[in-house]
């Protein structure tokens, strides 16, 4: 079972917009990559995929890092939707 991870990020204007890690899980899925082998093969940090678990934020440098190493494009890790 895969969460569904929140964020609202607050804007000028006052409008909360949601962004999802949920892709992120399931490009995880579709790889056959598990969070072990995730952290103990690829050496991602624990840190990282907790602050994801726990819809944190996490910066570009983080997107950047995590679609190197999943060979992978920007919206298979997040998605954007407009609350």
């Amino acid at each position: 079972m895969y969460l569904t991870l929140k964020i609202k990020l607050s804007l000028k204007e006052g409008r909360a917009h949601m962004i999802t890690y949920e892709p992120f899980f399931e490009t995880l899925k579709h790889k056959r990559i598990t969070t072990y082998k995730l952290i103990n093969e690829f050496g991602f940090s624990k840190g990282t995929l907790d602050s994801l678990k726990q819809n944190k934020n996490v910066t570009m440098e983080t997107l950047n890092y995590i679609c190197n190493l999943l060979e992978c494009e920007v919206d298979d890790v997040i998605k954007y939707t407009r609350d």
